[in-house]
């Protein structure tokens, strides 16, 4: 995802967003249409599962961006590749 190819949306990255609070704030963010949400997690099923739930919660008119990147906070090597990613979208 690059900001730059969305449109007015702000973008947010949320650690843990596939539940609990980080999943809920997705959510709060996904309803007010204003944002572009990636979400960081380590497995990917609950991902995929979380960025179905973000998605059905988005305004659809307001082209916004959801989907996940792999992040496991307890890996440093996971943290910088998710740093690099993040450089090279231009996020």
């Amino acid at each position: 995802m690059n900001n730059k190819e969305s449109n007015k949306n702000k973008h947010v990255l949320i650690t843990g967003g596939n539940q609990g609070i980080g999943l809920a704030t997705a959510m709060l963010l996904a309803g007010k249409g204003e944002y572009d949400i990636t979400i960081g997690c380590r497995n990917r099923e609950r991902a995929e599962g979380a960025v179905r739930k973000i998605g059905e919660k988005a305004k659809n008119g307001n082209g916004q961006q959801i989907g996940w990147l792999p992040l496991d906070l307890a890996n440093l090597r996971s943290v910088q590749a998710l740093v690099d990613k993040i450089v090279e979208d231009g996020m």
